[in-house]
């Protein structure tokens, strides 16, 4: 599998999304950052297809 070059990034969330997403990682069995990459593609893909729409 091709390793992907990864970026730092630093930014404050609200503390129950923290929680939430600390658990939720525990129950899937993934990393944090897994399920934040997850998240960031799906958000990207619902505004690109938003854009298409214009």
């Amino acid at each position: 599998m091709e390793k992907k070059e990864k970026a730092y990034i630093n930014t404050t969330i609200d503390k129950k999304l923290l929680t939430d997403l600390k658990v939720l990682a525990v129950k899937q069995g993934k990393r944090q950052n897994e399920l934040l990459e997850e998240a960031i593609k799906l958000l990207l893909e619902k505004y690109k297809e938003k854009e298409k729409g214009i």
